[in-house]
């Protein structure tokens, strides 16, 4: 499904409006590092531009879903050019989100990956926060040319039925005869086994913390050496990794990821400018 774009009010066609510089921006043009990297880590579209997407259809229709699914089913709008806090409308928050939410990894994948040019939609794949676990898909709303300007995503829950089949199970069954791990294989998620996993398990994050505290965590696990004993080519490989895995979309991540690897911000820039003309 495509999207015409709006023009913008307050600009005249073929004029930009002018865009502020921001910190990350000022700090790497402070140490002299190649432009190329600041539009390799900027965030989102310029909120300059000339166009921009309505997306109000598609709100009106997060709320008819979730009110015609029912409390069982979460609805999101996730607007790609609001990254990371990409999330304007939501009905049932059943994960505990709200407007102005970020996206998950699995969309940072999505965009960084560019998996959206290849088909139209990911369906039932495993959603998870915390213990809770959703049977998730994502339909990709993109433009003229394909390019992605938003996500609307549904994740189901079936735990309100579990407990329902968990007292029917008592009614029919003799006392002896009732397994009580059958609700928990579930609550686990041992039912999603037959769930399609190609696009991986996407972990709903209330904020932008949580979501680069993970994305570092779990890019740090499968890394042997200890950070205080890295030198300077294992951390450009957790730096690539991190790009990869689209860290670097984030406000604030370089000063993040600087802290945590135990280097300067100028340091990480320069490791960034490096893949970049690896690239």
């Amino acid at each position: 499904m495509t999207i015409k774009k709006q023009n913008k009010q307050g600009n005249r066609k073929g004029k930009k409006a002018e865009i502020p510089v921001r910190e990350e921006e000022k700090q790497a043009l402070e140490n002299d590092l190649a432009p190329e990297i600041i539009s390799k880590l900027k965030a989102v579209k310029d909120e300059g531009d000339e166009n921009t997407y309505d997306l109000s259809e598609y709100k009106v229709l997060v709320e008819f879903l979730g009110k015609f699914l029912g409390p069982d089913y979460e609805i999101l709008l996730h607007d790609v050019s609001k990254l990371p806090n990409s999330v304007v409308a939501i009905a049932n928050p059943l994960s505990g989100r709200e407007v102005g939410s970020p996206i998950t990894e699995l969309g940072l994948r999505i965009i960084q990956e560019k998996m959206y040019q290849s088909r139209d939609y990911y369906v039932n794949y495993q959603g998870r926060r915390g213990n809770d676990h959703y049977r998730s898909s994502s339909f990709f709303i993109k433009d003229d040319q394909g390019e992605l300007v938003a996500l609307l995503c549904i994740n189901f829950t079936d735990a309100r039925f579990l407990e329902e089949f968990d007292r029917l199970q008592k009614i029919i069954h003799p006392k002896d005869w009732v397994n009580p791990a059958a609700s928990d294989r579930v609550s686990r998620g041992q039912t999603f086994d037959q769930v399609n996993q190609e696009g991986g398990i996407e972990e709903f994050h209330s904020n932008i913390d949580e979501l680069m505290v993970n994305i570092f965590e779990d890019v740090i696990e499968g890394n042997p050496i200890p950070i205080g004993y890295m030198k300077q080519e294992d951390r450009l490989e957790v730096t690539r990794k991190l790009d990869a895995r689209g860290m670097f979309r984030m406000k604030g991540a370089v000063n993040f990821v600087a802290d945590k690897l135990d280097c300067s911000v100028a340091t990480v820039y320069r490791y960034l400018n490096m893949i970049n003309w690896q690239e």
